[in-house]
């Protein structure tokens, strides 16, 4: 068996704990300056030993186990980052011309030497969401736009 370089207790110095621990009731201090070891090692001899477990454990690089959970997530996150931004693209997709057109109008202000009595300007902005096209105009007089 091939043992790990930082290993505190080697197979058969657990046996012998677990032994002097139940039969001969010595003291998880005394074993822990018996081996040069802190208490909390030979809590966790003990804890294993009750369930036969004497040898030391194969190690197994959890970074990799992380790694490839890591990159399933990611896929899922993605998965959902797309579902998210195809649903707002589907605010622009329209399926003819003028099924949703966006209007603004502005009344511009006057500019300098314009009188408060001399005709406004009036700008208007139409948006089509089909072809996100805009069109825009100055008019002079508001009226003449919605009468027909």
């Amino acid at each position: 068996m091939k043992l790990h370089k930082n290993i505190r207790l080697l197979p058969y110095e657990r046996e012998a704990t677990w032994l002097s621990y139940t039969q001969d009731k010595v003291s998880v201090t005394s074993l822990a300056r018996q081996y040069n070891v802190s208490r909390p090692t030979i809590y966790n001899v003990l804890k294993a030993a009750k369930v036969r477990l004497l040898t030391q454990k194969n190690s197994v690089n959890n970074r990799f186990k992380q790694a490839r959970y890591g990159i399933k997530r990611l896929a899922k996150v993605e998965l959902e980052i797309q579902q998210k931004l195809k649903k707002q693209a589907k605010r622009y997709n329209k399926f003819y011309p003028g099924e949703m057109v966006h209007v603004d109008t502005k009344r511009l202000p006057l500019l300098k030497g314009q009188k408060t009595t001399d005709k406004r300007e009036y700008l208007f902005v139409a948006i089509d969401d089909f072809w996100l096209r805009r069109n825009f105009g100055l008019f002079t007089n508001a009226n003449l736009l919605f009468t027909s």
